[in-house]
């Protein structure tokens, strides 16, 4: 009976010092990961400059029709079945953008494939492309080889993506309940004129996704004049009301400032600040349905502790006239 209380009393210990060990403006990696098709960087995010990995070419990981050139894929060394992520870029950009915050997701357990869509100017694009990049991972899962063979737990798929790629990833898990986590990173729901005039109203897939079955964390900020976040509030507000969702806006956060690209006064750029709490927001929300893992679901939980550590960032201040919005949102967070 004593030897089950103190290991009862070890268990709960432990459990409380790895969630209280957790920093959400840390990067803190896990898992020893590999790589299929990594690219070497002159980027502005430095996270893995002298930090080397084993890298393996597979010229197969391409689809010819939607995707541009390979996919790249991170994976745990670890022999064991893991879910599978898949991430993309926005508007007339690159899976490079998104190369070290992907090795990182894959860091704390996870297969992360990164693709470039082959057409990249209107958000229903991304529809093709990720089709094509799951079918590429599926068919990967199935093949006998080395490296990825059964390695992807199917049940367990999630994906992320930007901009426009965020619309298309949301049009996209409607459509596909295989999908059962997404997070949009400042997805594009319209914005000014000008910008309309360019990337369109997003008219053709619109902002109402009442099948998705993925739970949805989006992401954005007031700062942001390319993807109004007003607008991608209605994306939000407009899901199926029966999954976990949650909506941040942050006030100092511009639409760029999570990719790892060079800064340009319209759209920002690589931030470490950013680029470091999206990477966690994002791992947070992927442990919690794709793992159920919901200690750190905290951070997004409005009356914690864990929240008021990032409330202070949120948007406070409207930057231009534009029609109200909440800085924060959530709904069935468990």
């Amino acid at each position: 009976m004593k030897k089950t209380i103190i290991t009862i009393l070890f268990i709960f210990c432990t459990g409380l010092f790895l969630t209280a060990d957790f920093n959400i403006f840390e990067l803190s990696e896990n898992i020893e990961v590999q790589s299929i098709n990594n690219i070497n960087l002159l980027r502005p995010c430095k996270i893995y400059k002298n930090k080397k990995i084993k890298n393996y070419k597979d010229k197969t990981l391409k689809d010819g029709k939607n995707i541009s050139g390979k996919l790249t894929v991170y994976f745990p060394k670890e022999e064991a079945q893991y879910p599978l992520i898949l991430i993309s870029h926005g508007w007339i950009s690159s899976k490079k953008v998104f190369l070290n915050m992907g090795r990182y997701i894959s860091a704390q357990g996870y297969v992360v494939a990164i693709f470039t869509s082959k057409k990249m100017t209107r958000p229903k694009h991304w529809l093709k492309s990720f089709e094509s990049a799951l079918d590429v991972m599926l068919n990967k899962n199935l093949e006998e080889g080395p490296l990825l063979h059964n390695k992807i737990d199917t049940s367990k798929i999630g994906i992320m993506a930007h901009s426009m790629g965020g619309a298309g990833a949301l049009a996209f898990a409607n459509s596909h309940p295989m999908i059962k986590a997404l997070v949009g990173i400042h997805p594009y729901n319209g914005a000014s004129k000008f910008i309309e005039n360019i990337g369109t109203k997003n008219e053709y897939l619109g902002d109402s996704f009442k099948d998705i079955q993925a739970a949805t964390l989006i992401l954005t900020g007031e700062k942001d004049i390319t993807a109004y976040p007003e607008k991608t509030y209605k994306f939000f507000k407009n899901l199926n009301e029966d999954v976990p969702a949650c909506f941040l806006s942050f006030q100092d956060f511009n639409h760029n400032d999570s990719l790892d690209m060079c800064r340009n006064l319209f759209s920002g750029g690589y931030s470490e600040k950013t680029f470091v709490l999206y990477s966690n927001l994002a791992k947070i929300w992927f442990d919690a349905f794709l793992k159920d893992k919901t200690d750190n679901l905290l951070y997004v939980k409005k009356d914690s502790k864990e929240f008021k550590k990032i409330a202070p960032l949120l948007y406070m201040n409207a930057r231009r006239e534009h029609e109200s919005y909440p800085n924060y949102d959530s709904r069935n967070l468990p």
